[in-house]
């Protein structure tokens, strides 16, 4: 009788236990779905770090400025592209970019669901103007390029598992001495180029075991500012040489909604792996993992 009663307080203690592992207050969190994170969703005041890499190719750039600055034998001067001179720019020749980035992104989770965070990254930069089948000009990164950006983002369980995400970056890229080609005898002197984008994504999530597929789109505008001077070798009316220069500034802008699509799927506890790919405008890849300290 002794022995019927240990076991029957044997199971008795298994089936409370197994109980309670299946109630709802001990689930597992459920994985983030914010592209740029890729992990479970961290705790209050918790640090994030995401190493990652990314392509873009942006296109449909305008002209918006334009001025040229001349240094003659007969002094100084300028000249500046009137509207009609911007227009008959963007209406025959295009503007574009593509880089790749690796970079770092450091977060803290502010509040259950609200985290803000920071990167900085090494970026190969190749920006095209004046394209056309006659003639393109090319400016690129001889070296990596600085990149730091700041990003907020917010998450919130809206239905069962379903989850809304909204996302706000900030990004900026100097470059230092990028290699100028305008397809002319000209001679370059210096160049100089930087580039800058703000986004706001908004997207839907819904967990699957260990994956978590998301979607959504987004608004983003960009600008980048190139600047590059020349020397221009002319011959007086005696024949000799001398050097004039024209130094070029342009200011490009542009602006695209544009969709995404990607998942992430959960390694181990506070590890994660991500994958987003937005289009058609910007076309890009985005990987990466995520570590929750």
């Amino acid at each position: 009788m002794k022995k019927k009663l240990l076991i029957l307080a044997v199971l008795g203690c298994l089936l409370y236990n197994q109980g309670n592992a299946q109630s709802p207050g001990t689930e597992s969190p459920a994985l983030n779905p914010n592209p740029e994170m890729g992990t479970t969703a961290p705790k209050k005041r918790a640090f994030f770090v995401t190493p990652y890499y990314e392509f873009t190719h942006f296109k449909n750039l305008g002209l918006v400025e334009q001025t040229n600055y001349h240094s003659l034998v007969e002094g100084k001067s300028q000249d500046i592209y009137l509207q009609a001179d911007l227009d008959e720019y963007n209406d025959h020749y295009g503007t574009e970019y593509q880089s790749g980035m690796s970079g770092l992104k450091v977060g803290y989770q502010v509040l259950n669901g609200l985290g803000i965070s920071a990167y900085a990254g090494l970026t190969h930069f190749n920006f095209k103007s004046w394209v056309s089948d006659e003639n393109t000009q090319y400016i690129s990164t001889q070296y990596p390029a600085l990149t730091l950006g700041v990003a907020v983002d917010y998450e919130k369980t809206v239905y069962k598992k379903l989850i809304f995400l909204t996302a706000l970056t900030y990004n900026y890229c100097v470059t230092g001495t990028p290699v100028a080609n305008i397809n002319t005898s000209e001679k370059v002197l210096s160049s100089d180029l930087n580039s800058m984008f703000w986004e706001l994504d908004l997207a839907m999530a819904y967990p699957v075991g260990r994956f978590l597929p998301f979607a959504g789109a987004g608004f983003t505008q960009q600008s980048v500012h190139s600047i590059y001077k020349v020397s221009i070798r002319t011959t007086d009316l005696e024949g000799n040489d001398f050097y004039n220069t024209t130094e070029f500034d342009s200011r490009f802008r542009g602006a695209s909604f544009y969709g995404f699509a990607g998942i992430e799927y959960r390694l181990i506890k506070g590890v994660s792996m991500y994958l987003k790919s937005s289009f058609p405008n910007p076309l890009r890849s985005n990987m990466g993992f995520r570590i929750v300290l």
